[in-house]
């Protein structure tokens, strides 16, 4: 059978719905949403634009008949917006889109750990200035594709008012005067328009071309990725709403209250609060949540001033953000959310999250989800004051109630049980540390025991939580201050533990940063507490030290010898290649999946000489140098793993009652499963099936059944 052809496609449209903030399937379905340009280019062929609807439709429905035969496939750059507008705004309908039948190269170069915007993965990949045009081509979309806004004044007088521009209403601007919504229609912008269009199905096709197809299980996941998208997660409405609602309630009452206790015009100003409490003795260098949460703690901090402090925590709370943005983006017409994920983010691989952080909502402060969010629904203010902490404690603590089953259904919500802790010990042979996960499961209890030198049935409650945070902190080369910052997580300053009279041991000496930061005859107990456990939890964990050696060792030598294999043991592999001009090094994992590092070399970081590499940085979301070294690398093959292991599983769900996942957070699977159908043990087992390539890896989970997500 001949291979099919790839067809290059492209839409520019106009609507008055903002398609960041509703996303793509509710623009695709808004009253206004028009095709103004679509773009075609078949195989290497001159890409063709059409304008007219009719002609648009006609050359979907062929292009669609041809897919349904194998004939083609589409090929697009985040093809979830070219899909949408297929099955909505064109009226195609939910039977015309097949992912199997798509090629998004938007998820190749994700998969490549590049940049995933069209203009910034150009720029990275120097492709030719003839590919782009993608400043003229956001100046004409700011055009054409939204409505335009100007005051009447303006609108009347000033000869905006025109044959190509179109009234659509009037709306009272911030400032009191009148303004108009209106839409440009300028023929020769529109042209232009069309020409940009072309353009970026030739951008989209040249871009392609540089990158590596995804592999054919990868290839899968992603379609299973877009299938799970396009079904939604459902939510409830009535809760956002109400939510939002409450909020602001309690917002006028605990600025009302602030304003009664500070006399200040605008207890919501930051400098006007700032100052007061400079004024008044308590100078803070900001209000952020987690330093007005410390100060509370302190004991010279009472009555008026800490109910002050309070409220400005309370107040600054943000859950409406995130209940509205849930409000937005679902279709009212069934309550479902659609394209919640993203196929590949971050370097390790993981999904990641579209329009709400699905990856890090706040956390419930309680037990009983469904009766506070039945409090919230209900406007019972009194029961979350007395059972919840406040309103504003209930509000962010039932963001995750907001997720709930289809009707008729229940979620399933199972997630790998320390899968982290497990894949780094299988990929370092720690064969003890493996087999007490197969065992007992007493990971931290042992871990105090070899730190303590006790017997595990002798390990007490601070010492297993010194052996937890150790576990977690120390597995990918963190240093002191990673196990001091993990204590904090969990509520714990290691000062807390010093002994009455406890001095510095005579001649001690710490690591780098110690020594940097700290005169030798001032280092406090926690940074000596932290290091101490780190240089014991590091000598009696050797083959995790020798992981992180050999890692940095075996990428060293693949930079240097590009072209060969420099094996870790049996599961890891580097080597470092040139695709289309561009240098990689790939990181083979056990599955034989790669993580890549783009543009690889050494240069100097914060640890001096190190492996840089460039990646859009999570903070500045900019194309920028990155420094790694052997614990880092080694992280993100143990993530990696974990991401292998549970996407496959998702895979192997596929005709059961556990096919449709509404959630992957993390190392967890929220499943949408008929009530009276499967169990949390039978999606563990099949989570836990261990594949050919995890021979030796001992799997666990834990699981719940509920009606509304909340873990």
């Amino acid at each position: 059978m001949d291979k099919p052809a790839k067809v290059h496609i492209d839409f520019e449209t106009y609507s008055e719905a903002d398609l960041l903030k509703v996303g793509a399937w509710n623009y695709s379905k808004h009253p206004t949403t028009e095709v103004l340009w679509l773009s075609v280019a078949i195989k290497d062929g001159k890409p063709e634009k059409l304008k007219q609807h009719d002609s648009i439709q006609n050359r979907i429905r062929m292009l669609l008949e041809y897919a349904k035969r194998g004939k083609i496939i589409f090929s697009g750059f985040n093809i979830e917006f070219e899909t949408c507008i297929i099955e909505n705004t064109l009226g195609f309908g939910p039977e015309s889109i097949d992912f199997n039948q798509w090629e998004d190269s938007s998820a190749m170069a994700a998969a490549m750990s590049m940049a995933t915007s069209l203009a910034m993965l150009g720029y990275v990949l120097k492709i030719p200035e003839e590919y782009m045009k993608i400043a003229e081509g956001k100046a004409l979309m700011h055009q054409l594709s939204v409505p335009q806004k100007c005051t009447e004044k303006k609108w009347i007088s000033e000869g905006v008012f025109d044959e190509h521009n179109t009234f659509i209403r009037y709306y009272d601007g911030d400032k009191g005067q009148k303004m108009v919504l209106y839409r440009n229609q300028d023929p020769v912008a529109m042209e232009q328009y069309g020409d940009y269009c072309v353009g970026d199905v030739e951008s989209e096709r040249y871009i392609g071309s540089l990158l590596r197809p995804l592999s054919d299980i990868e290839r899968e996941i992603w379609v299973q990725t877009m299938e799970n998208n396009r079904k939604g997660l459902p939510v409830d409405l009535h809760l956002c709403k109400q939510a939002i609602k409450l909020y602001i309630q309690q917002k006028d009452i605990e600025l009302a209250r602030l304003k009664e206790l500070t006399n200040l015009d605008n207890p919501n100003s930051r400098n006007q609060v700032l100052g007061w409490l400079e004024d008044h003795g308590l100078p803070l260098p900001d209000l952020k949540k987690e330093t007005l949460a410390e100060v509370v703690k302190r004991p010279d901090v009472r009555g008026k001033m800490e109910e002050i402090l309070q409220l400005r925590h309370s107040s600054a709370k943000t859950p409406p953000t995130k209940y509205k943005t849930m409000a937005m983006r679902t279709d009212k017409s069934d309550s479902l959310f659609r394209g919640a994920h993203w196929y590949h983010r971050a370097t390790p691989g993981r999904e990641g999250s579209i329009g709400v952080n699905w990856q890090n909502l706040y956390r419930p402060t309680f037990d009983g989800m469904d009766s506070a969010c039945d409090s919230i629904l209900a406007g019972d203010t009194d029961s979350m004051d007395i059972l919840y902490g406040g309103v504003m404690e209930t509000l962010s603590s039932c963001v995750r109630g907001c997720v709930v089953p289809s009707k008729g259904r229940r979620l399933l919500d199972v997630d790998y049980a320390s899968i982290e802790g497990r894949i780094l010990a299988w990929l370092a042979g720690e064969t003890a540390k493996l087999e007490i996960y197969r065992t007992t499961g007493l990971v931290y209890e042992a871990s105090a025991s070899k730190i303590y030198q006790v017997a595990m049935n002798d390990v007490n409650s601070t010492q297993r939580f010194v052996g937890k945070t150790a576990e977690l902190a120390c597995g990918f080369q963190g240093g002191y201050m990673s196990l001091i910052g993990m204590a904090a997580r969990y509520g714990i300053d290691f000062e807390s533990y010093k002994p009455d009279g406890w001095k510095l041991p005579a001649g001690w000496r710490g690591g780098f940063w110690d020594s940097k930061n700290y005169p030798s005859n001032n280092v406090p107990f926690s940074v000596w507490f932290a290091q101490d456990v780190v240089d014991k939890w590091r000598k009696v964990s050797p083959r995790t030290v020798e992981l992180w050696d050999d890692v940095q060792e075996a990428a060293e030598y693949a930079i240097k010898q590009p072209g060969t294999v420099q094996s870790v043991g049996d599961k890891l592999a580097f080597k470092m290649v040139s695709i289309k001009g561009t240098p990689y090094l790939f990181m083979q994992l056990p599955s034989g999946r790669s993580i890549c590092y783009p543009y690889p070399h050494f240069g100097y970081g914060k640890f001096g000489k190190q492996i840089q590499y460039f990646a859009v940085d999570n903070k500045t979301h900019q194309w920028s140098k990155q420094s790694t070294y052997g614990g880092d690398m080694a992280q993100s093959a143990t993530q990696g793993t974990a991401r292998d292991i549970m996407l496959q599983a998702c895979l192997r769900m596929r005709g059961t009652v556990y096919q449709d996942i509404i959630l992957k957070v993390h190392d967890q699977i929220v499943s949408d499963v008929p009530i009276g159908e499967g169990s949390v043990e039978e999606m563990g087992a099949i989570m836990c099936e261990l594949p050919v390539w995890a021979k030796g890896l001992p799997l666990d989970f834990d699981g719940q059944e509920r009606m509304r997500f909340d873990k």
